[in-house]
């Protein structure tokens, strides 16, 4: 769901504080936009205003992204594994 907000954003240019958009969510996404306004990746200018803040949006991704390499390498060793101690030739 945060993706159809910052895609929202992204095609309305609003990303500086120059090119704030007026923006109320729809219910299905409040919660969505409500966790990146907490985040600061979604910033207020005045009442209604906001713009998305792309620099730390793509921080956050990366940080996300970084965060999964380690799980990622231990399913991947633990699925190898598997298979060498399941594998009868």
């Amino acid at each position: 769901m945060r993706r159809h907000v910052v895609d929202h954003f992204c095609a309305s240019h609003a990303i500086t504080p120059y090119d704030t958009i007026i923006y109320a969510p729809p219910p299905a996404l409040k919660d969505a936009f409500d966790t990146l306004l907490a985040e600061r990746l979604i910033r207020q200018e005045g009442t209604g205003y906001f713009w998305l803040d792309l620099r730390a949006y793509d921080a956050a991704v990366l940080r996300r992204r970084r965060a999964m390499v380690p799980v990622a390498i231990g399913v991947s060793l633990a699925l190898a594994l598997a298979v060498l101690l399941l594998y009868r030739g």
